[in-house]
């Protein structure tokens, strides 16, 4: 892959993305699956989202791969692979505009 001289790719999203991270698993989040930990850290990741994330080994636990549906434990360290900043944001919420149907 060729790069320009600010070393990015031209083809290179200009969106802002979160760094990786080692996150650490506090007390009171001891026992909870991995896919809704994500989802409370960062809830604007789609679920499909963080399936496939760990699905093919860009989130891990003690740099172990990990199912969704994994138990964290306390201490445990979660790696996040870079995110886009809205995964931070919740999503939109839709509008529905009063007496229309879906």
């Amino acid at each position: 892959m060729w790069t320009t001289n600010e070393g990015r790719s031209p083809m290179a999203d200009s969106r802002q993305r979160l760094p990786v991270a080692h996150v650490p698993v506090e007390r009171d989040e001891a026992g909870i699956r991995l896919d809704r930990w994500m989802k409370r850290r960062f809830p604007g990741l789609a679920a499909s989202a963080i399936a496939r994330m760990a699905r093919t080994g860009q989130i891990r636990v003690d740099g172990r791969r990990v199912t969704p549906g994994t138990r964290l434990e306390t201490g445990q360290l979660v790696r996040v692979p870079p995110l886009p900043a809205e995964a931070l944001q919740p999503p939109p919420r839709e509008r529905r505009l009063p007496g229309r149907p879906l």
